[in-house]
């Protein structure tokens, strides 16, 4: 078939409405805990991304946002260093095998931001061996198992 062309670029503020789109399916899919709410996304994201403290990578193919990384970059609050932490990874499934091109496109912003250490995360119900051994690849070291509980 036809390849469509994708680029990467960091997402703005103005872009945060339709990068929330993804959101509600990033949740269903990923069996995430919690709720989704479209209008406390954009409003965190654009603080974050006013403020120096996060950026949202972004996959095109032709116009459509196809996947977005978000990351915030912050003092470790053992070391003092700055970190970054990424916050959700989420690619819309005709796009997966690009999404991949966005892992180094985050490294290169959280170093130019001065980041010493930068970190990925598994979702248990997104694809963990394949994206392990990925991230391993790339030079990541497993280290811990997060868990969520709901309180009442």
């Amino acid at each position: 078939g036809l390849l469509l062309r994708s680029m990467i670029r960091l997402l703005t503020v103005y872009d945060l409405p339709l990068a929330s789109q993804m959101g509600p399916k990033f949740y269903v899919e990923g069996k995430v805990p919690g709720e989704f709410i479209p209008e406390v996304f954009v409003a965190s994201w654009t603080t974050l991304i006013e403020r120096g403290l996060g950026f949202i990578v972004g996959l095109f193919k032709e116009s459509k946002l196809c996947g977005c990384l978000g990351a915030a970059v912050t003092k470790c609050l053992n070391s003092g260093q700055l970190i970054a932490n990424e916050q959700f990874w989420f690619v819309l499934p005709e796009a997966r095998g690009d999404g991949l091109r966005m892992v180094p496109a985050y490294e290169d912003e959280a170093m130019k931001r001065g980041a010493k250490r930068c970190s990925m995360a598994l979702i248990k119900n997104l694809q963990p061996e394949a994206l392990g051994a990925y991230y391993e690849r790339r030079g990541y070291v497993a280290f811990e198992i997060a868990y969520a509980k709901e309180l009442k």
